[in-house]
């Protein structure tokens, strides 16, 4: 059995799977921000020992998965500082 596919088949193929893959990485982006917003909103003020727990846990209700070190202490602090995050998108090809 030999299979044909024509360019403009392939063409709109790839071009569906971008989207698609685009789209999922904006949902993924937008859980992502409203992970840190939610620990900033909620951690102002406090220490951050305190900023790392509610990050753990908010990852962990958000993304069914643990923040491991250093990642975790790296945002922990900026939360702590008061400062957002803000989570950008890039595609690189």
């Amino acid at each position: 059995m030999r299979l044909q596919f024509h360019d403009g088949a392939i063409r709109a193929f790839r071009e569906h799977a971008e989207r698609q893959v685009a789209s999922h990485v904006r949902d993924q982006a937008d859980k992502l921000q409203g992970v840190y917003d939610r620990v900033l909103a909620a951690s102002r003020g406090k220490p951050v020992d305190d900023v790392k727990v509610l990050l753990a846990q908010e990852w962990r209700s958000t993304f069914d998965q643990e923040i491991t070190d250093p990642q975790l202490s790296r945002v922990a602090n900026v939360l702590a500082e008061g400062r957002r995050i803000e989570v950008q998108t890039r595609v690189q090809g």
